[in-house]
């Protein structure tokens, strides 16, 4: 468990990260194939098998946060834009704008089958080691699939039996699980990868939807749909896809990398009722340095779920669902 994050904390991993991106983002010389799964990163060399997210003395109401990242061809240069420059900032940015109280954050990534970086996954951190999983994640496997497909539900499937949370286990209360993707994820789950990778024996492959199930027993699950321009036409039916799996107000258009912190902040503050409303949400975004286009985009993004949740308020005024709001000619979303 990592020692806490606090100013000077913040400061060492600036000095770290810093170091990351005078290098162009290259992985730390620690004598591994870069070309391969890490082997802190690599599911099948955990010891125990499992990830923890425990309480401790400094985090007494811990909440266990995922990351998952597409690191497929596709996305281009998002991953590693993510990694190198924005990433690193998500933990000063959720207690900055006290958009959650005892957050531990873990980087995990996926892409395809096929790929040799397929799963990664990271320890639950709060301080700077996290920036150790960054720096380890490899970048940039395969180009994608030609029908639009990665494999998400092995790294979800991970996440809902191959970690232990306090938050859940102590208190049930649910974790929080981020993806960022621009492929839909395959209708099965196969056994014989989940052996391979995984290690687990399965009787039977599972739907997409019974894993979708079985992490929303224990996390709320978020997609980042990343318009990447990479399917051209079929952009509309991958997402629409997430939104027949996930419903349409856990599906949030992600553009740009640069909003990623206020974008991930947001979804988390109105999870944990730490936003009142989203005249509340501008407040804190702007108290944080964050830039207007960033703040509109962001609000624009975030307003279908903000309204689910009941804090759907702009200037003072309650917008209903079906409210006549001018939409985006772009993403659909409503305008504020």
């Amino acid at each position: 468990m990592a020692k806490g994050w606090n100013t000077s904390t913040h400061q060492e991993v600036e000095k770290k990260m810093q170091q990351v991106k005078e290098t162009g983002g290259s992985v730390p010389n620690d004598g591994t194939n870069p070309y391969l799964v890490h082997p802190l990163m690599d599911p099948l060399k955990i010891k125990s098998g499992i990830r923890e997210s425990c309480d401790s003395a400094e985090q007494l109401l811990s909440l266990a946060i995922i990351f998952l990242m597409d690191v497929s061809g596709s996305m281009g240069f998002v991953p590693e834009q993510l990694r190198t420059r924005y990433l690193c900032e998500l933990m000063k940015f959720l207690l900055g704008g006290k958009l959650v109280v005892d957050p531990q954050i873990m980087f995990a990534a996926f892409a395809d089958v096929a790929d040799r970086c397929f799963l990664q996954v990271g320890q639950f951190e709060l301080g700077t080691e996290m920036h150790g999983d960054l720096s380890r994640l490899r970048i940039g496997g395969g180009g994608g699939s030609a029908m639009a497909h990665e494999a998400p539900e092995y790294a979800l499937y991970w996440a809902a039996t191959h970690t232990k949370i306090d938050c859940f286990e102590k208190r049930r209360k649910k974790g929080i699980l981020v993806i960022t993707t621009d492929e839909m994820p395959n209708d099965k789950l196969k056994k014989e990868y989940v052996r391979r990778f995984i290690g687990d024996g399965l009787e039977n492959d599972f739907t997409i939807e019974q894993v979708i199930a079985l992490v929303r027993q224990k996390y709320d699950i978020f997609c980042l749909y990343t318009h990447t321009g990479s399917y051209g036409s079929m952009d509309k039916e991958i997402r629409a896809r997430w939104v027949e799996i996930l419903g349409s107000e856990y599906v949030f258009d992600f553009y740009q990398s640069e909003d990623i912190c206020a974008l991930v902040g947001s979804i988390i503050g109105l999870r944990e009722e730490m936003v009142n409303n989203l005249d509340d949400l501008r407040n804190r975004l702007r108290g944080l340095e964050t830039s207007e286009e960033t703040i509109t985009r962001v609000l624009r993004t975030v307003y279908g779920y903000a309204t689910l949740l009941g804090r759907g308020q702009v200037n003072g005024v309650t917008q209903k669902a079906d409210a006549p709001v001018e939409k985006s000619k772009t993403t659909g979303n409503r305008r504020l």
